[in-house]
């Protein structure tokens, strides 16, 4: 790889797999204040080890569609390499034309991150990492004099600072459709390309190409957007949902199981379990869903089968599909599961305002009932899931937020984890001129409900962590570190409740 002309990156709190457990990546979110350096990369991220010529053995999903992209628009696989940025020095040399980088949340102005580091007043672990990064990219370049492109889900934060940190183009967006244009011109004589912002169109399912190397947690995208068309999100999020063929799917699952030593798996989507519907409705398909899985389990060969991202409108609206899946899944050993789904509100007047399609095949008015029918069919069934709540949405007032702490209370029941995030209006997306919210900006019903959130969370985390380790296999400095950071939580809670005393009466 001494000779490659482009160099593909990101930053350290991307280059971990989180010891196989994807959430364990928000701790990239917290701030150095409260999980110091040493703690955060002994306990939630470990590196990942890198080859002998400084290249990765294994890189984000997103770093690996890009490299995937590449030698699909005729660059050979010899021009491009995948490196750890702790082994830049080794493949960035005279020869090289373009690093990229791929980023997740640069700035640390992400929902996770924002609410971790305005509530606690510190730098967040990504936000460091990154501008670490770009110090190193930033030398380089000034010694060699390739050009800088950056893409990835984080890539609109830095449209104003690009100058700042060395970056000479921007993809925003999908890129399939983008590297193919502005790679070449860039690498024929170091030309330029006629502007320095590009913004990827969505990509049809059959122009992403087939993975050439093993991706972080086995990551398997499956499909892009949800359809939804909520209003916070970006629009290639929320547009059409887009399923990519089973034999796309299957090559990837290999790749990954073959280059990583791991025959499990994570389905990366936006909405898994609407993979293979067609439906305008939005109703599950249980024959795409179960063949899915049957594929990956029997034709493949993997198994462990986990997800990212669901509604949970599936859940509620099919219950016998998740009953059957579920089965299935034991039937191969497996012994945990769950997904991270949006709940955003317990308003139904929130979710008409802002996020109408969220509540797919149900109406906004049945939203509230939905979550808990769909949660209470995922406990019984044995699920845990990661569910996201939004704080500081525009139109939320005391009455709303009353409606959200309702269905807490009513939530309670369920060994889910119910997590809030702080609203950030994302420069691509049609609310982008609504105000950020911060923890400066909260009021008692924002605290009760963060609050309350975790005070359940604790209630269950350890429980639902020692099932997670036992079957990881997990060493026993990880479990005093996870367990560690559950008595720092109920400390925290503690001390704040003693604080505010006037919270008790918002129940």
């Amino acid at each position: 790889m001494a000779r490659a002309e482009i160099v593909l990156t990101s930053d350290l709190s991307l280059t971990s797999d989180y010891n196989g457990i994807p959430y364990v990546g928000f701790g990239a979110c917290l701030p150095q204040n409260i999980c110091p350096h040493w703690i955060y990369f002994k306990f939630f991220c470990p590196l990942e080890p890198a080859y002998p010529d400084g290249t990765l053995v294994r890189a984000t999903l997103g770093l690996r569609t890009v490299e995937a992209t590449c030698i699909q628009s005729d660059f050979t696989k010899e021009q491009v390499a995948v490196a750890h940025s702790l082994h830049l020095d080794k493949l960035v040399n005279k020869n090289t034309k373009i690093v990229g980088i791929s980023a997740e949340d640069p700035l640390g102005i992400g929902p996770a991150t924002s609410t971790w580091s305005t509530i606690f007043k510190g730098i967040p672990h990504n936000r460091i990492e990154y501008f670490r990064l770009m110090r190193k990219v930033k030398e380089l370049k000034n010694k060699y004099g390739f050009k800088v492109v950056m893409g990835g889900p984080g890539a609109w934060e830095v449209q104003e600072h690009m100058d700042k940190f060395g970056i000479d183009y921007l993809v925003i967006g999908e890129g399939e459709y983008v590297i193919p244009e502005i790679f070449p011109a860039i690498m024929e004589n170091n030309g330029s390309p006629y502007e320095r912002v590009f913004y990827g169109k969505p990509v049809k399912p059959e122009d992403v190409p087939l993975l050439q190397g093993p991706a972080l947690g086995n990551y398997t995208e499956i499909s892009r957007g949800c359809g939804r068309g909520c209003k916070f999100c970006a629009p290639n999020t929320a547009g059409k949902m887009r399923d990519f063929p089973l034999e796309k799917i299957v090559h990837d699952a290999k790749i990954n199981a073959e280059g990583s030593g791991d025959n499990s798996m994570c389905l990366q989507s936006e909405d898994v379990f609407l993979y293979g519907s067609n439906s305008k409705h939005f109703y599950p398909d249980k024959d795409a869903i179960m063949n899915l899985y049957k594929t990956l389990f029997e034709d493949v060969g993997i198994s462990r089968v986990f997800v990212t991202h669901s509604t949970l409108a599936p859940m509620a609206f099919d219950p016998d599909l998740f009953e059957r899946l579920t089965k299935y899944l034991r039937s191969k050993g497996h012994r945990f599961y769950g997904c991270q789904p949006g709940i955003e509100t317990g308003c139904s007047k929130t979710i008409g305002e802002i996020m109408h399609g969220k509540a797919f095949p149900f109406s906004a008015e049945e939203y509230p009932d939905m979550i808990y029918d769909a949660l209470r069919t995922c406990a019984n069934l044995g699920w845990t899931n990661a569910c996201t709540l939004v704080a500081g949405l525009p139109s939320e007032g005391p009455d709303e937020m009353k409606e959200t702490l309702e269905l807490i209370k009513r939530l309670d029941a369920f060994p889910h984890l119910y997590i809030p995030l702080f609203f950030v209006p994302m420069q691509v997306t049609s609310m982008k001129d609504s105000r950020a919210f911060i923890a400066d900006n909260m009021n008692q019903y924002h605290f009760r409900i963060l609050l309350d959130c975790w005070k359940h969370n604790i209630k269950h985390m350890d429980r639902n962590y020692r099932v997670v380790a036992s079957d990881m296999g997990h060493k026993a400095i990880v479990k005093m570190g996870i367990r560690a950071m559950i008595e720092v939580l109920k400390a925290f809670i503690r001390y704040y409740e003693r604080r505010h005393p006037e919270l008790e009466i918002i129940q």
